[in-house]
């Protein structure tokens, strides 16, 4: 079965034979952050191995491929410990996706809530800015070794194995939409890549803001996957053949992937709603309206985050709690409410 990001994993340990090895041996006794297991920094390190610090800077000036490698190198070595893939069904990623930007006003922190170093999202009919399919992305932390600031890594998977990086600037105290506008004015400021090729500034920002504005949707699938509420089971076909990997003897197999289904409750009930669209009742912010024919999707837009903190303040008990609150729909000319709103606590 085709499995991209560990085809990735996979071609990088071809192209740069030893990388595993080499890593673990850059970072031992090095003090990074908790949650990101391998920096930039490291990558960098095996991809130049071999020339000094001057001829690597030279080398990495003159091919960006080198830096992209780095990148994508550092991120699956962590995915590969674990293999952890989650898989919205379709319906479900749509109603994420809808809510944008407009609903990340939310503490940093729930963003530490990852349930492991690296994760992959596997993506359903997704096209990027550039009309390329995306397969999915993985999620990742950085711990920038120079100046010692934490980034959200969001490594986006095209179908044809290309990867593009954005990252997320964690800023202790502030918020996910912050993070973003960081991000953004830091990427602005970056001039120098624009004069070396010869790419126009404004080029650039356009690109770099059309990212973020993918990066804003994906998010809300990371978000879904940090809530108590979550509605997530391990898939019962790849669960008969999943066999954790042995730390101490990784395979990189098919066998060690581990997949997780996720909103399949709430899209089985979204789509019994879309089987009778002919007269919709729609429930938002307090106010109803009706739609009468072929309404547009009533599952648009319409679901939004709350959270609120458990715990005692500066204490180790203290706690940021996310939920997610889904739409409610009426089906109209049918006295039952169809309300996807509930959705039970799991592990």
């Amino acid at each position: 079965m085709a499995c991209l990001p560990l085809e990735i994993t996979n071609k990088i340990a071809s192209k740069y034979p030893g990388c595993w090895d080499d890593l673990d041996m850059i970072v031992d006794g090095v003090p990074i952050d908790e949650h990101c297991m391998y920096p930039i920094a490291a990558g960098i390190s095996v991809v130049t191995r071999g020339v000094s610090v001057s001829e690597a800077k030279i080398k990495l000036r003159n091919n960006m491929e080198l830096i992209a490698d780095a990148t994508t190198m550092v991120t699956v070595a962590s995915w590969r410990k674990h293999k952890q893939i989650y898989k919205f069904e379709e319906e479900m990623q749509n109603l994420l996706l809808e809510q944008g930007d407009s609903d990340l006003v939310l503490p940093i922190e729930v963003l530490y809530e990852i349930p492991y170093s690296c994760i992959y999202v596997q993506l359903n009919n997704i096209e990027s800015m550039q009309n390329d399919t995306i397969d999915g992305f993985f999620v990742s932390f950085e711990h920038d070794m120079n100046t010692s600031e934490m980034e959200l890594r969001l490594l986006v998977v095209y179908s044809n194995g290309i990867t593009s990086p954005i990252p997320i600037h964690l800023i202790k105290g502030a918020t996910i939409a912050e993070g973003f506008k960081k991000t953004l004015q830091i990427a602005d400021m970056n001039s120098d890549f624009a004069d070396k090729y010869n790419i126009n500034t404004e080029d650039i920002h356009r690109w770099d803001k059309a990212a973020l504005d993918t990066a804003s949707r994906l998010i809300q699938l990371v978000l879904y996957i940090c809530s108590q509420n979550k509605e997530i089971e391990e898939n019962p076909v790849q669960k008969k053949i999943t066999r954790k990997p042995n730390q101490n003897n990784i395979k990189d197999k098919f066998r060690e992937v581990q997949m997780w289904d996720c909103g399949k409750e709430t899209s089985e009930k979204i789509r019994k709603i879309n089987l009778n669209r002919s007269n919709v009742q729609y429930v938002y912010d307090g106010h109803t309206s009706t739609g009468h024919g072929s309404p547009k999707s009533p599952h648009s837009r319409r679901g939004h985050w709350h959270h609120f903190w458990t715990g005692k303040k500066n204490s180790d008990e203290r706690k940021l709690v996310l939920k997610w609150l889904a739409p409610t729909f009426i089906n109209g000319g049918n006295e039952n409410e169809v309300n996807i709103n509930v959705i039970g606590d799991r592990n």
